[in-house]
């Protein structure tokens, strides 16, 4: 029997992170974030999004909006799919990937939308580190921009317990994916077996459940203003019920 490896996350699971993630309906994701772009931003030319993964999330947005994309996700794995999925479309130029540390990523230009989804705030388990990647967040913002971004809270990790475990395979691939939430510290740790003709290869994701008032005081840290707060999809107020919350924050005046 071969002998897990034990890699850094994203690294073995990046080839088959969307057959992975096929679950998610990244096209509806795409819908409510351009709802929400079109309310809070209307004038707005340029985007930028952070921990962009593979960039599923962008090919469907960039045909919503009318916005020069970039963006950006500290692995080299996850970016590189990333490209190969660009290269298909009509225009492959009109995104742009690249790779850049998530807390001290260097600000190219200001934008006018920024956005941080699918849990990726999460994976930063110091409130410190949430506040100087907001602060980093703002210096890249002008009076109008706004920065979009969602958190997984405690009621999800608690709520969806039966989701934690987890099997599927593909052509020439395999995983098992485990999960167990930890309520004291709040922090939610998944493991991911990939099984490939290359070997076995074990990842380990860490993340911290963060609640809607917490994320308020980092925000005001920041200085930043929250403009919404909203329950998962919808355009609903956020409460401590709340699974996923959908924040929209300016920088103060």
């Amino acid at each position: 029997m071969t002998e897990p490896l034990t890699v850094e996350s994203y690294s073995a699971l990046a080839p088959i992170y969307d057959e992975v993630m096929m679950h998610v309906d990244y096209h509806a994701w795409a819908i409510y974030i351009s709802e929400l772009i079109h309310e809070f931003c209307p004038g707005g030319s340029t985007m930028l999004e952070l921990g962009c993964g593979t960039g599923s999330l962008a090919l469907f947005l960039t045909d919503l909006v009318d916005l020069q994309y970039a963006g950006f996700d500290s692995s080299e794995a996850m970016i590189h799919q990333a490209r190969l999925k660009s290269e298909t479309r009509t225009d492959p130029t009109d995104v742009q990937f690249y790779v850049d540390d998530f807390l001290g990523f260097s600000c190219r230009s200001s934008f006018d939308v920024g956005l941080l989804l699918y849990d990726g705030l999460n994976y930063l388990q110091h409130p410190a580190d949430v506040v100087t990647l907001l602060e980093n967040s703002r210096r890249c913002m002008h009076p109008d921009s706004i920065l979009i971004f969602d958190v997984s809270t405690p009621a999800n990790s608690i709520k969806n317990a039966e989701y934690f475990e987890d099997y599927g395979k593909g052509d020439d691939f395999s995983y098992y994916r485990t999960s167990e939430y930890d309520r004291e510290a709040r922090l939610h740790r998944t493991t991911f077996q990939v099984t490939t003709d290359e070997g076995v290869f074990v990842e380990e994701h860490v993340q911290r459940a963060f609640s809607r008032a917490e994320v308020l005081d980092f925000v005001d840290q920041a200085d930043l203003v929250c403009l919404a707060a909203l329950d998962d999809f919808s355009t609903l107020d956020a409460d401590d019920n709340s699974e996923r919350i959908h924040f929209v924050v300016r920088r103060k005046q």
